[in-house]
């Protein structure tokens, strides 16, 4: 999907000018309506721009779940020891792989949608280069980390019969894991262009591969509930192929590809971990908060029913957090295009159309969450026990929409400026300093138990809203326009 004002102002592909062996201009013109109109122009990108973005997240979340609805209903003589191991290995993959690579390529966010604000549109391919190089080489380590699970999980304490199952599951994940850091990477370049549609149909296909690959293996071969690993492997493999497929037939979308450069590639790494690393931090963070959550809601007095409830909770959070995030890359693009085309105010209009946009949007979702809040608990299990404490906890989950949606926002107008560096600094006060410390004071010494924890999740996402909001107010768009628009002017030279 290409925005209309974006079409009319598109870049003239094949009018390259002068260029350095790495990089070239193309002449980009932003839609520049009077100021009165600004604000309504950037509500229309966004509600051509989010929903499918928006999407696309939504539906990356859902393999993993699927996985794991697999597993749970295979004919293992255990189904409860190979879903906990599934689960496991689950979460073991995102903080010690999915993560850091997701993180790393938020620098794709600031670079690629700046250089596309300011017409420099091959700059986007040198950057995808770095990224590539990047994170190519980071995925020999994290490959350590998935061969020798099973050892690591056992140095946690975790029960021997669960890490001996939870490390083969997560070898065969971590074999489509360099196919999912491509995906990201050529995805972060359509969006900085703001193109979505190609992601939403990807996102399917890999959707469709993962439930079928993973049934047959699961419930017609040898391979048991390992197959649902491999079923998410073959999903991620499916996807960034789907896109090679859209970028064969669209020459156009591949303009920016200025031809393999390693010296550009290398040089490029050092600005590409200036913004990626913290980038990964203000994801690791919040993630990381989770699962500790995760894992204290297996010390407390009914540690099943917990357990759970606790399940069901992440998980409806996850998907809420990923409709939210889908705002945030789209508040990214948005103002990071502004801010590259040395338009300090659109970019200020941008990012309180979005803080607008994200705040009526959570509010929409409290009031259905309320009502929904006996109801959804149903779908993910028959035990009334579970039900009835993820119903209590749906009660916290209602009171934290519009924090939550406020600072995945900022945190993607933060990326949009440069500021990942702050961003991570909010989510390590929030999450790690106030609401996992709160969190485990409520639930075991003032023994709210399992709604405790997510009290403290609550104050976490007012103290990282507030923060944000905060630094934006204080933050000199204009000083971070002029940064980016020099940086476009020395990569051109």
């Amino acid at each position: 999907m290409v925005l209309p004002s974006l079409q009319r102002g598109s870049p003239r592909y094949g009018q390259v000018g002068d260029h350095s062996p790495c990089e070239a201009a193309v002449a980009i013109e932003l839609a520049t309506p009077e100021a009165d109109n600004v604000f309504w122009d950037e509500m229309q990108h966004l509600c051509y721009l989010a929903p499918p973005v928006m999407l696309t997240y939504v539906l990356g979340f859902l393999p993993g779940v699927v996985s794991l609805i697999i597993v749970g209903h295979s004919d293992a003589a255990d189904v409860q020891l190979v879903l906990g191991a599934a689960s496991l290995a689950d979460m073991y993959f995102n903080v010690t792989g999915y993560s850091i690579g997701l993180g790393l390529a938020s620098a794709m966010d600031t670079l690629c949608s700046q250089a596309y604000g300011a017409g420099n549109l091959l700059r986007i391919g040198v950057v995808l280069q770095s990224g590539l190089l990047v994170l190519s080489v980071l995925f020999f380590p994290i490959l350590l980390l998935h061969l020798f699970a099973t050892d690591l999980l056992l140095a946690l304490h975790q029960p021997e019969g669960v890490a001996v199952l939870a490390g083969a599951y997560a070898r065969w994940l971590v074999l489509g894991l360099p196919f999912a850091f491509i995906y990201e990477l050529l995805k972060k370049t359509l969006q900085a262009q703001n193109v979505a549609l190609p992601m939403v149909y990807s996102t399917l296909v890999g959707n469709a591969v993962n439930a079928v690959v993973g049934y047959v293996l699961v419930h017609h071969s040898a391979y048991g509930f390992l197959g649902a690993a491999i079923g998410r492997s073959a999903a991620n493999i499916a996807q960034p192929l789907c896109l090679g497929v859209y970028y064969w037939w669209h020459p156009n979308a591949r303009a920016f590809w200025p031809g393999w450069n390693w010296r550009c590639a290398a040089a490029g790494v050092g600005e590409f971990l200036v913004y990626g690393a913290p980038g990964m931090l203000m994801m690791m963070f919040e993630w990381c908060s989770f699962e500790f959550i995760a894992i204290l809601s297996g010390l407390l007095p009914n540690p099943i029913v917990s357990i759970g409830a606790n399940a069901i909770t992440i998980n409806v959070y996850a998907v809420l957090d990923w409709l939210y995030y889908g705002i945030a890359v789209s508040a990214t693009v948005r103002v990071g295009n502004a801010i590259g085309s040395n338009d300090p105010m659109r970019a200020k209009i941008a990012l309180k159309a979005v803080l607008v946009a994200a705040a009526c949007f959570a509010t929409l979702l409290m009031g259905l969450l309320y009502f929904a809040r006996h109801t959804y608990p149903r779908v993910f299990t028959r035990d009334s026990a579970i039900a009835s404490l993820a119903s209590e906890v749906g009660l916290v989950v209602v009171a934290f929409q519009l924090p939550q949606a406020i600072n995945q926002t900022t945190q993607g107008i933060l990326r949009g400026c440069g500021l990942q560096g702050k961003g991570a600094a909010i989510n390590f006060v929030a999450y790690l300093i106030v609401g996992l410390p709160l969190g485990y004071a409520l639930a075991f010494p003032w023994q709210l138990d399992l709604p405790g924890l997510w009290i403290g999740m609550v104050f976490a996402f007012l103290t990282a809203a507030t923060i944000g909001l905060g630094l934006l107010k204080c933050a000199s768009i204009d000083r971070i326009s002029d940064k980016a628009v020099a940086v476009a002017k020395t990569a051109r030279s």
